[in-house]
């Protein structure tokens, strides 16, 4: 009998401390500051794109300069 009560009150004490899981973190995009992050990601792209727009932009006008100059 005493191993019963012992089993039973090991499961309830199992079950209550599963309640006591912490949550999983809540993603940054959809917290409270959720619009600037997503403000920030689209600055990032367009950061992206202008430096290898930049990039190519360079290169043209080294190609350029190598055939101007006869090289």
């Amino acid at each position: 009998m005493r191993k019963l009560l012992f089993f039973l009150a090991l499961a309830a004490a199992a079950w209550y401390l599963n309640g006591w899981q912490k949550p999983a973190p809540v993603a940054a995009e959809d917290s409270f500051i959720g619009d600037q992050v997503k403000t920030l990601r689209k600055a990032e792209a367009f950061e992206e794109s202008y430096l290898e727009q930049t990039e190519e932009r360079k290169k043209k006008l080294e190609e350029q300069l190598e055939k101007d100059s006869g090289g």
